[in-house]
């Protein structure tokens, strides 16, 4: 019996005396944790500096070389003729010649990008023949494309109407801004625009604009 008690006696000793060490080791790994810096075991690594990221600088293509710093461009003539019925074989019922043109008309046409351009109207174009035949392009508010070139090509190969403020009186079409613009030749570029009403149907009115340089 008196065995029996010493044991039970030994085993609560054992069994405290580790419940002691276990707290003992707790709290010495909780110091060791807080005091742990990662920075004075590990050696700094200097990786080699990132190379700056140059842009790409694309030629301007020969359309937008052209333009330059910006042109501006006004209506020198302006022939306008009803395709869409005949008066005789091969005679249009109206043709309509305006060679003299006033006003504050401007078209300017200027460099977004090494393939793109902005084409604005602004002001108002009075236009007369010698039949006094009146008519008016009047763009107070402004319109404005985007033409877009590609290599040795003076003919756009998209354009694209952002806004559009132009109106017009009389036997006339305001010069609108296509791709389907065929200026092949730099003596050619911005010389003169074809408009229709209907570019894919012969039979509609349509003007012819030539222009001069400012």
């Amino acid at each position: 019996m008196i065995k029996k008690g010493f044991f039970i006696a030994a085993s609560l000793m054992i069994v405290g005396c580790g419940v002691k060490n276990g707290k003992k080791n707790n709290i010495n790994n909780e110091n060791s944790l807080e005091s742990y810096d990662p920075s004075k075991e590990m050696p700094a690594i200097n990786l080699p500096p990132k190379p700056p990221i140059v842009p790409e600088i694309k030629q301007d293509v020969d359309a937008v070389s052209l333009v330059g710093q910006g042109k501006n461009y006004t209506i020198s003539e302006v022939d306008y003729t009803d395709h869409r019925t005949f008066l005789r074989e091969n005679i249009r019922p109206i043709s309509v010649y305006y060679s003299n043109i006033s006003g504050n008309f401007n078209i300017n046409v200027k460099k977004l990008d090494y393939n793109l351009v902005k084409i604005t109207y602004s002001g108002i174009a009075h236009l007369q023949n010698g039949d006094d035949i009146k008519a008016t392009i009047d763009c107070t508010e402004t319109t404005e494309y985007e033409a877009e070139f590609f290599g040795s090509s003076y003919s756009p190969i998209n354009a694209k109407l952002i806004k559009n403020g132009c109106k017009v009186t009389g036997l006339i079409l305001f010069p609108q801004f296509t791709k389907k613009i065929g200026w092949f030749e730099q003596s050619d570029f911005f010389t003169r625009i074809g408009v229709s009403t209907n570019p894919n149907v012969r039979e509609s009115e349509g003007c012819y604009f030539d222009f001069k340089e400012n």
